[in-house]
């Protein structure tokens, strides 16, 4: 079975068309045949299959520090304060012009498997958002004039960052455009550390597991109000629509927050989540 962006599914005896000149991306992967006559994949790193799959696995909603686990963050707090601003630079461009991400999703991929990624599509984007893709792989140790396909001899700390920003990435090409600006000015108006500390509460109330339940929704409010509380009326104002477009719907009247809960989004929360605790450790 075939599963297109979308909605769409086709089975592998199916034919499938494209208008001439669209861009089709896709992933190849082992399978392997078990006694039971049942398939299965092989995947290199399994906990970012979950996310480049589209998976949202349960195991990943719960603690607060469970997703962070999952990206190397340490690798990011090695970097020298002036590259990781220049990351962080970087990242907020691609959030205000995210039409390439899909293209840098796949240089990732091809760079978290150890190889040159393929960098033709640089000479098709405006010149400054090839500028743009450009500084990030250098900032990566990536040289853009090498052949593509060939192995990269990566250091730990190189494939640290390199995974770093490929989840990064794939949590971007998820998000809609109107979240990544909202993301973009939060970073201009440095107010991503308090967000993450409202993401982080509303997974602890709302996505609870054993291993950290909180067991008193009122206390758990209170602590919401007093973070939602820190905000300026512009800094809550772009908070309170980023939320909005997951089912968290903040509202504030006079000193008092209100929070309901329409149709929460869990996959779509978790790559937000994501892509605020990355940006949070870049902002040293």
């Amino acid at each position: 079975m075939i599963h297109v962006k979308g909605g769409v599914a086709a089975n592998m005896n199916e034919k499938l068309s494209f208008p001439a000149g669209t861009t089709i991306a896709f992933k190849v992967s082992k399978l392997r045949i078990t006694q039971d006559d049942t398939l299965e994949m092989i995947w290199k790193e399994p906990k970012l299959l979950c996310f480049l799959a589209g998976t949202f696995v349960s195991n990943f909603i719960g603690s607060n520090s469970r997703w962070k686990a999952d990206i190397p963050l340490t690798e990011l707090a090695k970097l020298p304060k002036d590259i990781s601003l220049l990351i962080l630079d970087t990242f907020r461009e691609i959030l205000r012009t995210s039409d390439y991400v899909p293209d840098l999703e796949i240089m990732l991929d091809q760079m978290c498997e150890s190889l040159q990624p393929d960098l033709h599509v640089l000479k098709l984007m405006e010149d400054e958002n090839r500028a743009c893709v450009e500084k990030l792989l250098d900032l990566m140790g990536i040289w853009t004039a090498d052949p593509p396909g060939q192995p990269l001899t990566l250091t730990p700390h190189q494939n640290g960052i390199i995974t770093t920003a490929a989840i990064f990435i794939q949590a971007l090409n998820e998000l809609n455009a109107d979240t990544l600006n909202l993301l973009a000015t939060s970073v201009e108006m440095k107010i991503i550390s308090r967000q993450l500390k409202l993401l982080e509460r509303i997974e602890e109330s709302f996505f609870p597991t054993g291993m950290d339940p909180v067991e008193n929704l009122h206390e758990a409010e209170e602590i919401l109000e007093a973070l939602a509380l820190q905000l300026t009326d512009t800094e809550f104002e772009i908070t309170q629509r980023m939320l909005q477009d997951f089912g968290f719907h903040l509202r504030r009247e006079n000193a008092s927050i209100s929070l309901t809960v329409h149709d929460q989004d869990a996959d779509m929360f978790f790559r937000i989540s994501t892509v605020v605790c990355i940006l949070n450790a870049l902002d040293k």
